[in-house]
Parts: structure tokens; sequence; C-alpha cells
């Protein structure tokens, strides 16, 4: 079976060598002179002229041979797209593809990110109220306790001076 699988590679490797021979044969037969060697582009201190000696102008042929420059310029667009399209485009647009996976992952991501940062602050915000509550109801009970304590050390005192028998009155101060 491998002797067919590498006997199929071989011939798909000998065609594309053969259409590379062929399109470069083509190219290379059909192609045009240099235009600097050509008469409508030669130099003249006296005046474009044509091959005939006449002188060109706007009414006399501004664009003699324009017509094989266009058929060039398209054949060789036609080549370069295809050519693009053969090798180019395959690769850029699956790197285009991975960008934008690769984007839209991120920005997923980020939204859960968000997502979850709200819910840590919400759960932080009912922490910092509870313990706010609770640190007030830690005062009132400490403010209580303090009143009371306060209170017993005013009737000790009171009870030690009654118990002593001191001139001093219980009403003091005033």
């Amino acid at each position: 079976m491998e002797g067919k699988g590498e006997a199929a590679r071989g011939m798909a490797n000998m065609r594309n060598w053969l259409l590379i021979g062929i399109v470069w044969s083509v190219l290379a037969a059909a192609a045009p002179a240099p235009l600097q060697a050509s008469p409508v582009f030669a130099a003249d201190p006296h005046g474009e002229k044509d091959a005939h000696g006449q002188k060109l102008g706007v009414e006399k042929g501004l664009f003699k041979g324009a017509i094989e420059v266009s058929l060039w310029s398209i054949v060789v667009f036609v080549i370069l797209v295809f050519l693009l399209s053969k090798f180019a485009w395959g690769p850029i647009r699956e790197g285009l593809d991975k960008r934008e996976r690769s984007l839209w992952q991120d920005k997923h991501e980020a939204e859960q990110a968000r997502k979850e940062a709200a819910e840590m602050r919400e759960g932080l915000r009912q922490e910092m109220v509870k313990a706010r509550e609770e640190a007030r109801t830690l005062i009132d009970k400490a403010r209580q306790d303090a009143q009371a304590a306060a209170a017993d050390e005013v009737a000790r005192g009171k009870a030690e001076l009654q118990a002593n028998g001191s001139g001093w009155s219980a009403t003091w101060p005033p």
C-alpha cells in the first residue's frame, strides 16, 4: 500500500513541476521586449515620434501601445491572483481565524473574570455590612457593660462610705 501512496505523491509532485515549467515557458515566449527599447518610449530630443517618424501627441496616439501593456497587466494580475489563492490566502485566512478565535476566547475570559469580580465584590460588601453590624452590637454591649460597671462602682462606693460612717454626705458631689 505504501508504494501506491508514494507513487501518487510522486505524480502530484511531477504535475506541479510540469505546471510551473509550462507557465514559465509561456511567460518567457510571450514576454514583450523591454519598454525602454520600444519606439513609443524611446527618447527623442525633438519630441516623441512613432515607428513611422510621425510626432506623437494627444491626438496622434498618447495611448499607443497601451493595449499591450494593459493585456500584460491583466495576465500578470490573473497569475498573481492564482498564486496568491493557491499559496498565500489559505495561511493568511488560517492566521486570521486563529486570531479571531483567540480574541473571542480572551473576551469570554474577561467577561467571566468581570462576573467573578462582581460576585466577590458583592460578597465582600455583604461581609462588611455584617461586620459593621457586629461591631455596632459589640460597641452597644460594651457601652451597656461600662454603664453597668460604673453604676456598680458608684453603688459600691456609696455603700463603703455609709459603712465607714464618715461625715461625708452620700449625695456628694452635689
